[in-house]
């Protein structure tokens, strides 16, 4: 058989003539017969496939199964490691490396800055000095891999791979099994997340050495200033430390700045020179603050660790950020009424469903380590009264109704409640009972809507109070935790029931990096528009022209209510803005009382103080 132009020349086997077919002739045809003599043309056959031995098919078979069933569990774990939203709070949030015994941890609390606040070069020489085929690799990178082989000089893993390792606590075990999760979890990272986001997280978290999480601590941290405003030099410094943080500008400034400077010939040749005030380093007043992870941890590990076994890395929910205001606020007005008997305080802030966003058990570890926002059962004072309004309204009174303010004393027992401002007027609506506290207009409001209504609404809204005595619960005459005035405060706010306040997200176990106990929730509603409306009404009139003037902070509009317990052991404010409800408590261990200070004093200054800063920061969005 041969073939000539279109057609393919075939010689019968039998008798030698000679045959021509086109090359179009469809082959797939049974057979085709010599014309002359009628043999079979051979070369039509359809083809038979190769008999393999029995073993080898068996083995073939087995192969293919195994193939299959390896990718099948591929991708079964991929599907386990931490998708976007859990990712995103890994990178964000305050999370906590716990060994097998649970007493050995360390924190990791990344202070986060948007790569679109960063000078443009800080990303960039990041790329050239880490990862500098970045924007072309779909997460690993294959040259890098086949270098190090080789034993070339130089990483393999890519920014994405180092991204991974740092957001599960930073594991460097050499185990091939470390680097195949490695790799699964940066393959999953840049599905789910863009080149830029990878560089922002990455920036974010990775540790400069002191300290320093992250490239805005690590600012504060080496030159006084925020990332923000780094020179080139100083960006160049704080990268080229990335390999060896324990060499950097507080140990060695001459090898690190050595080594930024020749970073920075690199980037010039690839980008054009820079700027003789690029080149420049101008150190700063700014400090890296600290927060007080110990007390977080204190309180986690009351509430008990997620059952993952083993090594874990817990994701709190703690914003750094956050906590970092929570503590100067709480702490510049403790201190600022030291003098007024103020000894100690605490805080707590919740997000949309009952995060802990920030938490402040007491201000100074030093001198108490006693949890007064989750565990210390202190008198509410008139911080628990919208309780007693939301009764009211539930049982159809309007804000706009009278009450009377006159002086009031319990014939069976004679006690009678003084008016904090030492008016007792005849006639007041509720709106203003509750917006200038009222003390006889709320007892005389609880007679009537009844003490069983009262303690059935606050069961239905999940909130524990111990009262002292019926009416003496109108002004907060019995004990509750912080944690539970705010959990209150959350639904008066919203509506709805966003359960028990939580301080973690879950757990990574860090034999397998997969999420565990991962807490999910919706909200279940609790209050009518109306009653909610109403109430939040009252609440926000409570600090534009009651109690709380003192807590509003700029253009939020901020509700909430103060408290002041008899003789001034405790002072509260309980306040909300768009997602965020915050508590925060002043008094003393000792329950002395202090000199004067009511809710309206030291708590809703540091609220307005902490609430200013977090809106500052954009972390008191609105839902």
């Amino acid at each position: 058989m041969r073939v000539q132009g279109n057609y393919i020349l075939v010689n019968c086997g039998a008798c030698g003539r000679l045959h021509g077919f086109q090359r179009a002739v469809d082959a797939s045809m049974a057979r085709r017969d010599c014309k002359s003599c009628g043999a079979e043309l051979a070369f039509l056959r359809p083809p038979r496939l190769p008999a393999f031995p029995l073993r080898r098919r068996r083995l073939a078979r087995i192969t293919a199964i195994a193939v299959l069933a390896l990718l099948t569990l591929g991708v079964g774990y991929v599907w386990r490691l931490p998708d976007r939203e859990q990712s995103i709070l890994m990178a964000s949030n305050l999370r906590f490396v716990v060994d097998d015994d649970g007493e050995s941890w360390r924190a990791i609390a990344p202070i986060c800055a948007d790569i679109e606040q960063l000078p443009p070069y800080a990303p960039e020489l990041l790329v050239l000095a880490e990862d500098r085929r970045f924007y072309w690799h779909p997460g690993f990178d294959l040259i890098a891999i086949v270098r190090v082989i080789a034993g070339g000089s130089g990483g393999g893993s890519t920014i994405s791979q180092q991204l991974a390792r740092t957001l599960v606590g930073n594991d460097r075990s050499n185990s091939l099994m470390r680097k195949l999760r490695e790799l699964a979890y940066a393959l999953k990272l840049e599905w789910q997340f863009s080149k830029r986001e990878v560089l922002q997280m990455y920036l974010n978290n990775v540790w400069f050495g002191s300290g320093a999480y992250g490239i805005e601590s690590a600012a504060r941290e080496y030159f006084g200033k925020r990332a923000s405003d780094l020179t080139a030099l100083e960006a160049a410094i704080l990268i080229q430390s990335l390999p060896q943080p324990a060499v950097n500008w507080h140990s060695n400034p001459a090898r690190s700045r050595e080594r930024g400077e020749r970073l920075l010939v690199a980037y010039e040749q690839a980008e054009g020179p820079l700027d003789a005030r690029s080149r420049r380093i101008s150190a700063g007043q700014l400090r890296r603050r600290e927060i007080d992870s110990a007390s977080l941890f204190d309180s986690i590990r009351r509430e008990g660790f997620p059952v993952c076994g083993g090594r874990q890395l817990l994701v709190t929910t703690i914003n750094p950020t956050a906590q970092i205001y929570a503590e100067l606020a709480l702490r510049r007005f403790v201190y600022r009424y030291r003098q007024h008997g103020a000894g100690n305080g605490a805080l707590i802030s919740l997000g949309r469903n009952n995060e802990v966003i920030s938490m402040v058990p007491t201000v100074d570890r030093g001198i108490s380590q006693y949890d007064h926002a989750m565990v210390a059962r202190r008198s509410p004072g008139s911080a628990i009264k919208p309780l007693i309004y939301l009764a009211a309204l539930q049982a159809g009174w309007r804000l706009d109704q009278s009450i009377s303010a006159l002086p009031f004393v319990d014939s069976a027992t004679g006690w009678s409640p003084r008016n904090y401002n030492g008016r007792y007027p005849s006639r007041v609506s509720l709106l203003q009972g509750l917006t200038h506290s009222y003390n006889t207009a709320a007892v005389r409001l609880l007679q009537d809507v009844g003490m069983d209504a009262v303690r059935q609404l606050a069961t239905d809204l999940h909130f524990e109070y111990e009262p002292m005595s019926d009416l003496g619960m109108a002004l907060g005459a019995g004990t509750t935790t912080l944690k539970e005035l705010v959990e209150l405060h959350s639904v008066l706010a919203h509506g709805d029931d966003r359960g028990d306040a939580f301080l973690l997200w879950g757990a990574i176990s860090m034999n397998t990096w997969t999420t565990c106990d991962w807490e999910q929730r919706s909200p279940t509603p609790r209050l009518t528009v109306s009653d909610q409306q109403q109430i939040t009404r009252a609440l926000r009139n409570v600090v534009v022209n009651g109690t709380a003037r003192h807590a509003q902070a700029g253009a939020l509009a901020v509700i909430g209510k103060t408290g002041t317990s008899d003789e001034y052991r405790d002072a509260w404010f309980i306040g909300s803005t768009g997602a965020l409800t915050t508590g925060i408590w002043v008094g003393n261990d000792s329950n002395t009382s202090m000199r004067g200070v009511t809710g309206g004093d030291a708590p809703a200054e540091a609220f307005s103080n902490y609430m200013t800063n977090m809106n500052a920061s954009g972390l008191a969005n609105d839902e």
